[in-house]
Protein backbone atom coordinates (compact mmCIF):
# COMPACT_ATOMS: atom_id res chain seq x y z
CA UNK A 1 0.00 0.00 0.00
CA UNK A 2 1.07 3.55 -0.96
CA UNK A 3 -0.10 7.07 -0.28
CA UNK A 4 0.69 10.18 -1.55
CA UNK A 5 -0.26 13.87 -0.70
CA UNK A 6 -0.36 17.57 -2.44
CA UNK A 7 -2.19 20.72 -0.87
CA UNK A 8 -2.32 24.03 -3.10
CA UNK A 9 -4.26 27.41 -2.36
CA UNK A 10 -8.23 27.24 -4.92
CA UNK A 11 -7.51 31.54 -6.19
CA UNK A 12 -11.09 32.51 -7.60
CA UNK A 13 -11.62 35.94 -9.05
CA UNK A 14 -13.66 38.16 -6.99
CA UNK A 15 -17.21 39.27 -8.26
CA UNK A 16 -18.69 35.56 -7.57
CA UNK A 17 -21.85 34.78 -5.91
CA UNK A 18 -20.84 33.43 -2.65
CA UNK A 19 -23.09 30.25 -1.16
CA UNK A 20 -24.24 29.50 2.31
CA UNK A 21 -26.24 32.21 3.08
CA UNK A 22 -29.78 32.71 1.52
CA UNK A 23 -29.54 36.94 3.10
CA UNK A 24 -26.23 37.89 1.60
CA UNK A 25 -26.77 39.21 -1.64
CA UNK A 26 -23.18 40.88 -2.20
CA UNK A 27 -20.75 39.16 -4.56
CA UNK A 28 -17.25 38.44 -3.44
CA UNK A 29 -14.89 41.18 -2.76
CA UNK A 30 -11.19 39.66 -1.55
CA UNK A 31 -10.10 36.77 0.40
CA UNK A 32 -9.52 36.66 4.14
CA UNK A 33 -8.05 33.16 4.36
CA UNK A 34 -6.45 30.90 1.77
CA UNK A 35 -9.14 28.88 0.51
CA UNK A 36 -7.41 25.27 -0.25
CA UNK A 37 -7.70 21.90 -2.04
CA UNK A 38 -5.40 18.96 -0.53
CA UNK A 39 -5.75 15.68 -2.50
CA UNK A 40 -4.71 12.30 -0.47
CA UNK A 41 -3.93 9.36 -2.82
CA UNK A 42 -3.97 5.62 -1.70
CA UNK A 43 -3.24 3.07 -4.22
CA UNK A 44 -1.99 -0.49 -3.92
CA UNK A 45 -1.35 -3.35 -6.73
CA UNK A 46 -4.68 -3.24 -8.23
CA UNK A 47 -6.38 0.66 -7.74
CA UNK A 48 -5.80 3.99 -6.59
CA UNK A 49 -8.23 6.38 -4.53
CA UNK A 50 -8.23 10.00 -4.00
CA UNK A 51 -9.33 11.54 -1.09
CA UNK A 52 -10.26 15.37 -2.43
CA UNK A 53 -10.57 17.73 0.03
CA UNK A 54 -12.04 21.42 -1.10
CA UNK A 55 -12.98 24.41 0.43
CA UNK A 56 -16.31 25.08 -0.53
CA UNK A 57 -20.04 24.90 0.79
CA UNK A 58 -20.50 21.31 -1.22
CA UNK A 59 -20.27 19.56 -4.01
CA UNK A 60 -22.26 20.79 -7.29
CA UNK A 61 -23.20 18.75 -9.76
CA UNK A 62 -20.78 18.22 -12.31
CA UNK A 63 -17.86 17.50 -10.32
CA UNK A 64 -17.57 13.70 -10.48
CA UNK A 65 -14.46 11.55 -10.82
CA UNK A 66 -14.21 7.50 -11.24
CA UNK A 67 -11.10 6.98 -9.14
CA UNK A 68 -11.51 9.96 -7.00
CA UNK A 69 -14.19 11.10 -3.85
CA UNK A 70 -14.20 14.94 -3.81
CA UNK A 71 -15.69 16.40 -0.60
CA UNK A 72 -16.35 19.62 0.68
CA UNK A 73 -15.25 20.83 4.59
CA UNK A 74 -18.11 23.34 4.10
CA UNK A 75 -17.21 26.22 4.48
CA UNK A 76 -20.39 29.35 4.05
CA UNK A 77 -17.35 31.47 2.56
CA UNK A 78 -16.56 30.46 -0.58
CA UNK A 79 -18.18 31.01 -3.54
CA UNK A 80 -21.20 29.36 -5.32
CA UNK A 81 -20.01 25.73 -5.78
CA UNK A 82 -21.87 25.67 -9.02
CA UNK A 83 -20.16 28.69 -10.84
CA UNK A 84 -16.98 27.38 -10.83
CA UNK A 85 -17.40 23.78 -11.11
CA UNK A 86 -14.81 23.64 -14.51
CA UNK A 87 -12.12 25.41 -12.37
CA UNK A 88 -12.90 22.83 -9.71
CA UNK A 89 -12.49 20.44 -12.17
CA UNK A 90 -8.68 21.85 -13.17
CA UNK A 91 -7.81 21.95 -9.53
CA UNK A 92 -8.82 18.31 -8.68
CA UNK A 93 -7.07 16.66 -11.63
CA UNK A 94 -4.05 18.82 -11.04
CA UNK A 95 -3.60 17.65 -7.26
CA UNK A 96 -4.64 14.58 -7.75
CA UNK A 97 -1.47 14.64 -10.20
CA UNK A 98 0.59 15.91 -7.83
CA UNK A 99 -0.30 13.26 -5.40
CA UNK A 100 0.22 10.13 -7.28
CA UNK A 101 3.40 11.43 -8.16
CA UNK A 102 4.27 11.72 -4.52
CA UNK A 103 3.76 7.96 -3.19
CA UNK A 104 5.69 6.34 -0.84
CA UNK A 105 5.31 3.47 1.05
CA UNK A 106 2.64 3.31 3.62
CA UNK A 107 3.90 1.93 6.53
CA UNK A 108 1.90 2.80 9.88
CA UNK A 109 -1.67 4.87 10.64
CA UNK A 110 -2.19 5.63 14.26
CA UNK A 111 -5.44 6.64 15.06
CA UNK A 112 -6.00 9.50 17.80
CA UNK A 113 -9.02 9.87 19.49
CA UNK A 114 -10.19 12.76 21.31
CA UNK A 115 -12.68 15.07 22.83
CA UNK A 116 -13.20 19.10 22.41
CA UNK A 117 -15.35 21.15 24.30
CA UNK A 118 -16.24 24.93 23.88
CA UNK A 119 -15.49 24.58 20.56
CA UNK A 120 -19.29 24.24 18.99
CA UNK A 121 -21.91 22.47 20.44
CA UNK A 122 -25.46 20.78 19.75
CA UNK A 123 -27.30 23.41 18.32
CA UNK A 124 -30.73 21.12 19.63
CA UNK A 125 -29.47 20.40 22.85
CA UNK A 126 -27.62 24.04 23.55
CA UNK A 127 -25.22 22.42 25.93
CA UNK A 128 -21.90 23.92 25.37
CA UNK A 129 -20.33 22.24 27.73
CA UNK A 130 -20.76 18.75 26.07
CA UNK A 131 -17.37 17.60 24.62
CA UNK A 132 -17.65 16.19 21.20
CA UNK A 133 -15.82 13.74 19.87
CA UNK A 134 -13.42 13.66 17.10
CA UNK A 135 -9.99 11.06 15.76
CA UNK A 136 -7.02 12.20 13.88
CA UNK A 137 -5.70 9.50 11.62
CA UNK A 138 -1.94 9.54 10.94
CA UNK A 139 -1.08 8.24 7.89
CA UNK A 140 3.02 7.16 8.07
CA UNK A 141 5.01 6.49 4.90
CA UNK A 142 8.89 5.85 4.62
CA UNK A 143 8.91 9.82 3.33
CA UNK A 144 6.39 11.72 5.55
CA UNK A 145 3.37 12.00 7.56
CA UNK A 146 -0.22 13.39 6.81
CA UNK A 147 -2.99 13.63 9.25
CA UNK A 148 -6.45 13.37 8.20
CA UNK A 149 -8.68 15.06 10.96
CA UNK A 150 -12.41 14.20 11.43
CA UNK A 151 -14.40 16.32 13.32
CA UNK A 152 -18.57 17.45 13.32
CA UNK A 153 -18.53 21.29 13.16
CA UNK A 154 -20.69 23.54 10.96
CA UNK A 155 -17.67 26.25 9.93
CA UNK A 156 -20.16 29.10 9.97
CA UNK A 157 -18.13 32.06 12.35
CA UNK A 158 -17.81 34.17 9.64
CA UNK A 159 -21.84 34.86 9.07
CA UNK A 160 -23.69 36.59 6.31
CA UNK A 161 -21.67 40.32 5.96
CA UNK A 162 -18.80 38.41 5.50
CA UNK A 163 -17.72 38.72 1.54
CA UNK A 164 -14.15 37.77 1.89
CA UNK A 165 -13.35 34.34 0.80
CA UNK A 166 -12.12 31.96 3.74
CA UNK A 167 -11.74 28.56 4.95
CA UNK A 168 -12.92 29.91 8.26
CA UNK A 169 -12.72 27.54 11.18
CA UNK A 170 -11.84 24.00 9.21
CA UNK A 171 -9.09 25.72 7.27
CA UNK A 172 -7.65 27.72 10.90
CA UNK A 173 -8.19 24.52 13.02
CA UNK A 174 -5.77 22.55 10.74
CA UNK A 175 -3.22 25.09 10.67
CA UNK A 176 -3.31 25.12 14.34
CA UNK A 177 -2.70 21.01 14.16
CA UNK A 178 -0.16 21.35 11.26
CA UNK A 179 2.27 23.53 13.89
CA UNK A 180 1.10 21.57 16.62
CA UNK A 181 1.86 17.92 15.41
CA UNK A 182 4.62 18.84 12.67
CA UNK A 183 2.73 17.37 9.43
CA UNK A 184 0.32 18.43 7.17
CA UNK A 185 -3.66 17.91 8.29
CA UNK A 186 -6.75 17.62 6.01
CA UNK A 187 -9.85 18.68 8.08
CA UNK A 188 -12.58 16.25 7.17
CA UNK A 189 -16.66 17.27 8.26
CA UNK A 190 -18.21 14.34 9.85
CA UNK A 191 -22.04 14.21 10.84
CA UNK A 192 -22.77 18.22 11.65
CA UNK A 193 -25.89 18.70 10.72
CA UNK A 194 -27.24 20.21 14.44
CA UNK A 195 -23.87 21.09 15.35
CA UNK A 196 -22.34 24.51 15.19
CA UNK A 197 -20.48 27.73 16.49
CA UNK A 198 -23.76 28.97 17.49
CA UNK A 199 -24.06 29.05 21.10
CA UNK A 200 -20.24 28.82 21.41
CA UNK A 201 -18.86 31.98 19.30
CA UNK A 202 -18.90 35.06 20.60
CA UNK A 203 -18.35 37.32 17.86
CA UNK A 204 -18.58 36.48 13.62
CA UNK A 205 -14.85 38.05 13.01
CA UNK A 206 -11.50 36.38 12.19
CA UNK A 207 -10.54 37.02 15.59
CA UNK A 208 -13.22 34.59 16.73
CA UNK A 209 -11.55 32.04 14.49
CA UNK A 210 -8.34 32.58 15.81
CA UNK A 211 -10.20 31.76 19.54
CA UNK A 212 -12.37 29.25 18.97
CA UNK A 213 -9.71 27.09 16.89
CA UNK A 214 -6.53 27.65 19.91
CA UNK A 215 -9.29 26.37 21.42
CA UNK A 216 -9.87 22.91 20.05
CA UNK A 217 -5.71 23.20 19.47
CA UNK A 218 -4.79 23.23 23.22
CA UNK A 219 -8.25 21.58 24.89
CA UNK A 220 -7.62 18.24 22.82
CA UNK A 221 -7.27 15.58 25.59
CA UNK A 222 -6.08 12.20 23.70
CA UNK A 223 -8.90 8.96 24.98
CA UNK A 224 -6.68 6.81 23.36
CA UNK A 225 -4.36 6.08 20.71
CA UNK A 226 -4.67 2.67 18.17
CA UNK A 227 -2.05 1.51 15.81
CA UNK A 228 -2.81 -0.41 12.49
CA UNK A 229 -1.54 -2.20 9.61
CA UNK A 230 -1.94 -1.40 6.04
CA UNK A 231 -4.65 -3.24 4.53
CA UNK A 232 -5.90 -4.30 1.44
CA UNK A 233 -8.16 -1.02 -0.63
CA UNK A 234 -11.32 -1.56 -1.50
CA UNK A 235 -13.86 1.01 -3.15
CA UNK A 236 -17.28 0.77 -3.49
CA UNK A 237 -20.02 3.25 -5.32
CA UNK A 238 -23.68 2.90 -4.68
CA UNK A 239 -27.06 5.02 -5.23
CA UNK A 240 -29.86 5.21 -3.31
CA UNK A 241 -33.45 6.70 -3.96
CA UNK A 242 -34.80 8.38 -1.29
CA UNK A 243 -38.88 9.42 -0.50
CA UNK A 244 -39.25 13.16 -0.54
CA UNK A 245 -41.69 15.27 1.12
CA UNK A 246 -44.86 16.31 -0.52
CA UNK A 247 -43.82 19.95 -1.98
CA UNK A 248 -46.73 21.33 -1.92
CA UNK A 249 -47.41 20.03 1.52
CA UNK A 250 -48.39 23.12 3.76
CA UNK A 251 -46.00 22.79 6.77
CA UNK A 252 -47.25 24.57 10.04
CA UNK A 253 -45.10 27.60 10.61
CA UNK A 254 -42.53 26.72 13.67
CA UNK A 255 -42.84 27.98 16.70
CA UNK A 256 -39.32 27.52 17.14
CA UNK A 257 -37.34 30.89 16.12
CA UNK A 258 -34.43 29.16 15.03
CA UNK A 259 -36.23 27.25 12.55
CA UNK A 260 -38.19 29.61 10.55
CA UNK A 261 -35.24 30.16 8.16
CA UNK A 262 -35.38 26.40 7.71
CA UNK A 263 -39.37 26.74 6.62
CA UNK A 264 -38.59 29.44 4.74
CA UNK A 265 -35.64 27.92 3.03
CA UNK A 266 -38.36 24.79 2.21
CA UNK A 267 -40.76 27.53 0.93
CA UNK A 268 -38.14 28.45 -1.53
CA UNK A 269 -37.27 25.36 -2.60
CA UNK A 270 -38.17 24.30 -6.38
CA UNK A 271 -39.91 21.73 -7.38
CA UNK A 272 -36.96 20.70 -9.73
CA UNK A 273 -34.28 20.92 -6.80
CA UNK A 274 -36.68 19.17 -4.50
CA UNK A 275 -36.44 16.12 -7.10
CA UNK A 276 -32.65 16.41 -7.72
CA UNK A 277 -32.35 15.49 -3.94
CA UNK A 278 -34.25 12.20 -4.77
CA UNK A 279 -30.99 10.20 -6.28
CA UNK A 280 -28.28 9.83 -3.61
CA UNK A 281 -24.79 8.68 -4.07
CA UNK A 282 -22.96 7.22 -1.22
CA UNK A 283 -19.29 4.90 -1.43
CA UNK A 284 -17.39 2.74 1.05
CA UNK A 285 -13.83 2.91 1.60
CA UNK A 286 -11.67 0.37 3.24
CA UNK A 287 -8.04 0.57 3.84
CA UNK A 288 -7.56 -3.08 5.86
CA UNK A 289 -9.43 -2.42 9.21
CA UNK A 290 -10.21 0.60 8.68
CA UNK A 291 -13.19 2.22 6.71
CA UNK A 292 -14.60 5.65 5.46
CA UNK A 293 -18.22 6.11 4.69
CA UNK A 294 -19.23 9.28 2.22
CA UNK A 295 -22.08 10.86 2.37
CA UNK A 296 -23.31 13.54 0.63
CA UNK A 297 -25.85 15.11 3.41
CA UNK A 298 -26.42 16.71 6.09
CA UNK A 299 -26.67 14.47 8.83
CA UNK A 300 -26.94 14.67 12.68
CA UNK A 301 -24.43 13.73 15.03
CA UNK A 302 -26.30 11.17 16.65
CA UNK A 303 -27.21 9.64 12.84
CA UNK A 304 -23.15 9.42 13.25
CA UNK A 305 -22.87 7.57 15.80
CA UNK A 306 -25.96 5.05 14.30
CA UNK A 307 -23.83 4.76 11.27
CA UNK A 308 -20.53 4.08 12.60
CA UNK A 309 -22.02 1.60 15.02
CA UNK A 310 -23.18 -0.60 12.37
CA UNK A 311 -19.77 -0.28 10.29
CA UNK A 312 -18.06 -1.47 13.93
CA UNK A 313 -19.62 -4.31 13.08
CA UNK A 314 -17.26 -5.74 10.66
CA UNK A 315 -14.36 -3.15 10.60
CA UNK A 316 -11.84 -2.23 13.68
CA UNK A 317 -12.49 1.79 12.83
CA UNK A 318 -14.91 3.21 11.18
CA UNK A 319 -15.20 7.23 9.85
CA UNK A 320 -18.32 8.55 8.55
CA UNK A 321 -17.79 11.86 6.19
CA UNK A 322 -20.41 13.97 4.62
CA UNK A 323 -20.52 16.54 2.14
CA UNK A 324 -18.70 14.73 -0.14
CA UNK A 325 -19.95 13.01 -3.81
CA UNK A 326 -22.51 15.87 -4.13
CA UNK A 327 -24.04 18.52 -1.87
CA UNK A 328 -28.07 17.16 -0.76
CA UNK A 329 -28.99 19.13 2.27
CA UNK A 330 -30.36 17.69 5.37
CA UNK A 331 -31.94 14.25 6.20
CA UNK A 332 -33.37 14.09 9.90
CA UNK A 333 -34.94 11.56 12.06
CA UNK A 334 -38.46 11.39 12.75
CA UNK A 335 -37.43 12.47 16.24
CA UNK A 336 -36.14 16.09 14.48
CA UNK A 337 -39.85 16.91 13.73
CA UNK A 338 -40.03 20.61 13.95
CA UNK A 339 -36.42 21.21 14.19
CA UNK A 340 -34.58 23.60 12.07
CA UNK A 341 -33.06 20.90 9.96
CA UNK A 342 -36.24 18.95 9.95
CA UNK A 343 -37.92 22.03 7.69
CA UNK A 344 -35.06 22.77 5.74
CA UNK A 345 -35.01 18.87 4.77
CA UNK A 346 -36.74 18.05 1.54
CA UNK A 347 -36.89 14.27 2.14
CA UNK A 348 -40.05 12.45 4.38
CA UNK A 349 -39.61 10.58 7.79
CA UNK A 350 -38.94 7.45 6.28
CA UNK A 351 -35.62 8.41 4.15
CA UNK A 352 -33.61 8.69 6.98
CA UNK A 353 -34.47 4.87 7.92
CA UNK A 354 -33.85 3.51 4.32
CA UNK A 355 -30.65 5.09 4.65
CA UNK A 356 -29.48 3.24 8.09
CA UNK A 357 -30.54 -0.12 6.42
CA UNK A 358 -28.83 0.29 3.04
CA UNK A 359 -25.83 1.24 5.37
CA UNK A 360 -26.66 -1.35 7.20
CA UNK A 361 -27.44 -4.03 4.00
CA UNK A 362 -23.78 -2.64 2.76
CA UNK A 363 -21.86 -3.60 5.66
CA UNK A 364 -23.80 -7.19 5.61
CA UNK A 365 -22.28 -7.55 2.03
CA UNK A 366 -18.64 -7.12 3.31
CA UNK A 367 -19.15 -8.81 6.30
CA UNK A 368 -20.65 -11.71 4.17
CA UNK A 369 -17.80 -14.23 4.28
CA UNK A 370 -19.55 -15.85 0.69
Amino acid sequence: MRIGFSKSEMRFPNGLEMAGYSERKEKSTGRLSPLEIASICFEDDHKAIFFCVLDILGIPRGLSFDSAIPIATHTHSGPKPSVVVEMLKEVVKHNNRLSGSALAELTRIEVLSFNSPGVCSLRTERETKRPLEGRLLVFSSTSDRVGLLIFPCHPTVLGPDNTKYSSDLAGSIRNKLEVLFGFPVVFLNSCCGDVSTRFTRKSRDFHEIERLSELFASSIKVLSTTAFEPGELQFQRTCLSLPLKNHSEDLEIPADKYALSGYELSKARSLEDQEASRIAPLALVSIGDIAFLFLPFEVLYSTGETLREIMLSIFEHAEVVCYSLAYLSYLTPRKAYGTYEYYASPYSGAAHDLLVAHVQDLINKRGDPT
